[in-house]
């Protein structure tokens, strides 16, 4: 089982309180990287403090953070249900203050990628750019084997990572708009003219979201978006209130068992007739089988 796959299905046995079974697949997860390692351990400490064990997820995040490369940002460690029940303890209050000092420390020489994939030899010919984002507390790594097939229709593939780090020390986030509008419009401009003619901007989750705010309030000169799951709708419709909408066709790709579809509809509702919805029968919050197939499809018709 993939990495992504186990977390999914880590997540989907935890919303059912099945807490036990969810901590023996993790243990049966063998990380790849760091990144993956720092992952997991977050993911079983939720857990073990879900299941009652709050030693063992505590020493769960003190052993991932014993790399000095490592940190949890305080705001997702002081937020987040699954560790509610750590609050107040002292070991936890301790993790809380480390990561604020080693996110701040890692954040002031913070620099993101920009990856560009261009169609292989004998593709269809040129089409234009895709500015791709990630989603929150993820970065390009995780999305790119979804994506990269499709620079075969002819499609340059423009990955643009966030400035702002995320919840842990190998993610980033688009929390702040006006940082995502700035980070956006800095890779786009290291563009050629050639590339930047024909621009379509997609996304995932909180990246489709930025996507669509990019789009709509002229931030980029986007032809169409693709959104696939976007999320969370907080904060929408107050910046929705703020702008202009320029016309732009969006498609919103929306998973039948994502936790967050109905921030989803939402938004696709909010946007009215610029919008077409297509509904994933059996999709969590993830990336489909065939998903670059569906991006073909859409492309070919994104209004």
């Amino acid at each position: 089982m993939e990495f992504s796959e186990a977390i999914g299905r880590m997540f989907e046995l935890s919303e059912k309180g099945l807490y036990v079974d969810a901590l023996q697949l993790a243990a049966g997860v063998v990380p790849a990287n760091r990144d993956q390692s720092t992952r997991l351990a977050y993911n079983r400490a939720c857990l073990l403090a879900l299941n009652g064990d709050r030693s063992g997820a505590i020493e769960t995040l003190e052993h991932a953070t014993s790399d000095p490369l490592v940190w949890y940002s305080p705001g997702m460690l002081q937020s987040d249900p699954d560790l509610r029940s750590l609050d107040g303890d002292g070991r936890f209050v301790r993790l809380v203050e480390e990561g604020g000092r080693r996110r701040a420390d890692a954040q002031r020489t913070a620099t993101w990628r920009r990856l560009t994939v261009r169609p292989p030899e004998g593709a269809e010919p040129p089409r234009g750019t895709i500015v791709i984002l990630h989603g929150n507390h993820s970065n390009t790594d995780d999305i790119l084997p979804h994506w990269e097939p499709v620079c075969n229709s002819g499609w340059t593939l423009f990955f643009v990572e966030s400035s702002q780090l995320g919840f842990h020390t190998f993610v980033r986030a688009w929390e702040e708009y006006p940082t995502a509008q700035r980070d956006v419009n800095a890779a786009i401009e290291t563009l050629s003219d050639r590339d930047r003619a024909t621009l379509i901007l997609a996304g995932f989750s909180r990246g489709a979201r930025t996507a669509i705010q990019l789009a709509l309030d002229g931030t980029v000169p986007a032809s169409a978006v693709i959104a696939h799951e976007p999320a969370p709708l907080d904060g929408f419709d107050e910046w929705l209130k703020s702008v202009s909408p320029r016309r732009v066709p969006v498609v919103t790709a929306l998973g039948e068992n994502d936790p967050y579809r109905g921030d989803g509809e939402a938004i696709a509702e909010r946007l009215g007739a610029l919008v077409q919805v297509v509904r994933l029968p059996g999709i969590s919050h993830e990336f489909p089988a065939g998903f670059p197939d569906l991006v073909r499809k859409w492309l070919a018709r994104p209004g």
